[in-house]
């Protein structure tokens, strides 16, 4: 009896582990033009500056202002050629949203993209760095970039000036606690 016992606790364990095992990560963040727009609202007064979002919609004019916007994954090499995001990867996501400096681009360039398979994220993250190392910079160049997790769902890349990338920093920990700094580099 105790036999049959230690076997049923054992299979129920095991199922238990199984169970849990299977479910990926949660978040409550609704888009990454939310991520986004939640960070650009801890910016200060004196931080802010004229910024446009999203890859303008179907007439190519309809940006966001002062927003981040949606960012069509159907846009691939733009995506790519704007923001070093891999356009061979595109369908590893689920959405992507994007907020650029009014003035010049590489003073502040943020993306931030939800992927499809947490599973893949630290390959992305990897493509992504690999994407802005290598970039060929028009019109000056930017100083540095970032890359971010939030949630093992999200990942964020900024560009940019250095304050503007630290101020970044700074308010992405302030609106999500749970954010996690994986890359950081001077752009040489």
């Amino acid at each position: 009896m105790k036999k049959i016992l230690a076997i049923l606790m054992a299979t129920v364990l095991v199922l238990s582990l199984c169970a849990c095992g299977g479910k990926g990560p949660t978040t409550s963040i609704k888009d990454p033009a939310e991520l986004l727009n939640n960070v650009w609202a801890k910016f200060g007064e004196n931080e802010v500056f004229m910024a446009y979002g999203g890859d303008g919609g179907e007439d190519g004019m309809s940006f966001a202002e002062n927003a981040a916007g949606a960012y069509s994954l159907t846009n691939a090499e733009a995506l790519e050629s704007q923001f070093a995001f891999p356009a061979a990867e595109v369908a590893k996501l689920e959405s992507a949203a994007t907020m650029i400096h009014g003035m010049m681009v590489n003073f502040y360039a943020a993306a931030a993209y939800k992927v499809a398979d947490h599973n893949n994220t630290d390959a992305l993250v990897t493509s992504i760095k690999d994407g802005l190392a290598s970039m060929r910079w028009m019109c000056g160049q930017p100083d540095k970039y970032v890359i971010y997790t939030v949630d093992d769902l999200y990942i964020v890349s900024v560009y940019g000036n250095t304050m503007n990338v630290d101020n970044f920093k700074t308010h992405i920990v302030e609106a999500y606690p749970q954010a996690k700094l994986v890359v950081e580099e001077a752009i040489a």
